[in-house]
């Protein structure tokens, strides 16, 4: 289980966007290898879908590179590229999907985060979170983490 105080630190860092803090506290191997798995103290859910429902980009950039994978979920059934959709930012959704995808190059045509939550909301009034996926071109939704508290 990974500490509680290095769990705030990355929370501090998302929430300030202060990447060096972030890339300071990312040489932990022990935390990189809890961030698919363990969720941030306060948010409950998983840094990298912090990041991305904040629209940080840059520090979802950095959580990529230290090993998280945008497919975990957290406890809501929520991958990093619902929380990209919840934030509308559109670069941030880009690189969650051509990340570790060779079909998919970051200039091909993707849709935006705003038009994919109007087509979602379009379809029905209620859906579940793991839908989202099933509209993206060349996801595919498969890694569960478990949380624990």
């Amino acid at each position: 289980m990974m500490s509680t105080k290095k769990m705030i630190m990355v929370k501090e860092a998302v929430d300030e966007d202060d990447l060096k803090k972030l890339e300071k506290v990312l040489k932990s191997k022990t935390l990189r290898k809890s961030l698919n798995t363990t969720p941030l103290s306060g948010v409950d859910t998983l840094a990298l879908n912090y990041a991305a429902q904040l629209g940080r980009t840059n520090q979802v950039k950095l959580l990529l590179a230290s090993g998280c994978e945008p497919s975990y979920v957290d406890k809501n059934s929520w991958n990093a590229i619902h929380s990209a959709c919840s934030s509308a930012n559109d670069a941030t959704l880009r690189l969650l999907l051509s990340h570790n995808n060779p079909m998919m190059q970051t200039n091909d045509p993707l849709p935006t985060a705003g038009s994919l939550l109007t087509k979602i909301n379009n379809q029905a009034h209620s859906i579940h979170p793991t839908h989202i996926t099933h509209h993206l071109p060349h996801y595919h939704h498969h890694k569960h983490a478990t949380l624990s508290h």
